[in-house]
C-alpha cells in the first residue's frame, strides 16, 4: 500500500495531535493509512496509499480536521 506518500508538518500543540490521534482510533480505509509524530511544537502526518484517489482522499480528510482546528483555536 505505499505506491505514494505524503508528508505534512504542522506547527501545532498536542491538542491537535490528540485530535488526529482519535481520527486514527475512529477510521479504518483498505486503501491508504496515516500515521503521527510528536517532535516538539511539530505535529508530522506521513501518508501511505495505493492509488493516487486514495492519497488524495486521506489528505481532504486530514486538511479538513486541520482547518476545523485552526477555527476552533481561533475562537478560543
Amino acid at each position: 500500500m505505499d505506491n505514494y506518500n505524503c508528508v505534512i508538518k504542522v506547527k501545532a500543540d498536542a491538542s491537535l495531535h490528540q485530535a488526529l490521534l482519535a481520527e486514527i482510533a475512529e477510521h479504518t480505509w483498505e486503501r491508504s493509512a496515516f500515521t503521527l509524530k510528536k517532535e516538539k511544537q511539530l505535529v508530522i502526518i506521513e501518508i501511505t496509499a495505493a492509488d493516487a484517489t486514495a492519497l488524495r482522499a486521506t489528505f481532504n480528510s486530514i486538511t479538513k480536521l486541520l482547518a476545523v482546528h485552526e477555527k476552533i483555536q481561533k475562537v478560543e
